[in-house]
């Protein structure tokens, strides 16, 4: 069976934002949900990032247990936020998981699914599996 196209923003959804110079946080359950939708989904991560920072950010990832439940082929930075309605249409990813409201109310209006992060209804990884999969420890 052929696994859907699924994506995922980095910022506030994978890593917690930058508080300071070298700081990296993981965003809590972000490691468990990605292992439990690989299992389900093709996963795909579209992220903004500014021209300067995307190879930082791309070792950072490698680094990471990210790159063992998104293949870096599957990695696609762009340098605008709404360009990310181009990659999800480019590749047929259907849904996507960001953090900000303006992404997602964009996502919509292009006919698309958005799952807002940190929101009332997705407070956090667990909701969002849940609401993915049916599925949830």
């Amino acid at each position: 069976m052929k696994k859907q196209p699924l994506a995922t923003d980095v910022g506030g959804v994978i890593k917690e934002h930058k508080r300071f110079e070298g700081d990296v946080r993981w965003v809590p359950g972000a490691r468990w949900a990605l292992c439990r939708l690989s299992r389900m989904y093709k996963l795909h991560i579209i992220s903004h990032v500014k021209p300067d920072e995307e190879v930082r950010l791309r070792k950072l990832l490698k680094d990471s247990f990210v790159h063992y439940y998104i293949a870096e082929k599957n990695w696609h930075f762009v340098y605008t936020r709404q360009d990310k309605i181009n990659v999800m249409k480019r590749y047929n990813i259907n849904t996507l998981i960001d953090d900000r409201p303006d992404i997602i109310e964009w996502v919509e209006e292009s006919g698309l699914r958005g799952i807002l992060f940190r929101s009332k209804t997705f407070p956090d990884w667990c909701t969002v599996v849940r609401a993915l999969k049916s599925f949830c420890k």
